[in-house]
């Protein structure tokens, strides 16, 4: 096996037959192109790698940002493939003279709330007395609504499984039951509830039919009630993951095996050991004045550079609206370890990343 086999996170040599591609710097989530050669990380560690970017990309802070102005799936800008939020309930008040509410389950994607197919149990009330909500959205204009809601219980009918959400904004009278992409949701308030919400949705899944309810269009404001479990170490590990693998690109293979770098490799890798790599730059305005002239706008960053005995990496997403310090080793006291300052600016709006130097050159242009 090939020295420039080893993976940059296990060391362990790798065959690299089942790589189609090199490892994203920026995951590709958040606008990312430019790669790591293929070699460089193991088909294992990138299957392993897979789950933390997920939680990074659908439940951080940085998330929260991205379902509002984007990237979308794998970095791309159409509306079509805009980032969604996590289904949430999401509650409207009819007018500004009624002051009841109207609950629905949905999502956000780029700033907008959107609602999913859905029945609306109330759980006070007779089993036969459901509510239903359909998303124009989904139905096209040849489709009737008749045939698009008993299609939705035909699903429903064989749905095995749903996916549980908990708000304490919901009514206790009130569950949701929705759809969207193939997978259902359960909205109730607590778990005490769960009994007899299971019993509506039995009953429904036994119904051969359901009628359409009238509706009418309302002018509302909606809120949504968008919860997100933020693991911040598992943030953190993706955050020091993007700059590890820009030193890889920068220094090469060779130079990104040495041992000094163990530490930090084996928390990004498997969580374990030291885990005060990374630290929030809570005084983003020191990072946009120092930076802020050199990357487009809402641009993410990374520049490594020395610090005193430390070699750090700075990495900023959004325009530095949340930026980070990731330590990437200690350095021998006086010497010159990084001459030059290196870095990637991900200027995700036009599709392109550019290496420090690439940015500096095309702004002479």
């Amino acid at each position: 096996m090939k020295e420039s086999n080893l993976c940059i996170y296990t060391k362990e040599p790798h065959e690299d037959v089942e790589l189609k591609s090199g490892d994203h710097i920026f995951l590709a989530a958040i606008g990312g192109i430019k790669k790591l050669p293929k070699t460089y990380v193991s088909h294992e560690a990138n299957n392993h790698f897979s789950k933390l970017e997920k939680h990074f990309t659908r439940d951080s802070i940085i998330s929260l940002v991205r379902q509002f102005e984007g990237p979308g799936k794998r970095g791309k800008l159409s509306i079509k493939n805009a980032s969604k939020s996590n289904i949430c309930v999401m509650s409207s008040q009819i007018s500004s003279e009624d002051i009841r509410e109207r609950y629905n389950l949905g999502y956000v994607k780029l700033g907008k709330p959107y609602t999913i197919n859905q029945f609306i149990f109330k759980l006070d009330d007779d089993k036969s007395n459901m509510g239903t909500s359909i998303n124009p959205e989904y139905i096209k204009d040849s489709d009737e609504p008749q045939k698009v809601l008993n299609s939705l219980l035909e699903r429903a009918r064989n749905s095995t499984n749903y996916i549980l959400i908990k708000d304490d904004n919901l009514p206790n009278n009130i569950a949701l039951f929705g759809e969207l992409d193939d997978k259902w949701f359960l909205g109730i308030n607590n778990d005490n509830i769960l009994p007899i919400a299971t019993e509506f949705i039995n009953y429904l899944r036994n119904r051969k039919t359901v009628n359409v309810n009238d509706s009418k269009r309302y002018s509302t404001q909606v809120k949504a009630n968008l919860k997100s479990k933020i693991d911040m170490e598992v943030t953190y590990r993706v955050i020091a993951k993007m700059v590890f693998n820009l030193l890889a690109l920068e220094k090469g293979h060779e130079f990104i095996l040495e041992s000094r770098f163990d530490p930090i490799r084996n928390w990004i890798y498997s969580g374990e050991g030291e885990s005060n790599f990374v630290n929030i730059i809570s005084d983003n305005s020191v990072m946009k004045e120092r930076f802020g002239s050199l990357y487009p706008e809402r641009a993410h960053y990374i520049f490594i550079t020395q610090i005193d005995n430390e070699l750090v990496g700075l990495i900023g997403f959004y325009g530095a609206t949340f930026s980070y310090e990731v330590k990437l080793t200690d350095l021998a006291p006086s010497k010159a370890f990084l001459p030059n300052l290196c870095g990637l600016i991900c200027d995700w709006k036009n599709r392109v990343d550019y290496t420090l130097m690439e940015y500096i050159l095309q702004l002479e242009k």
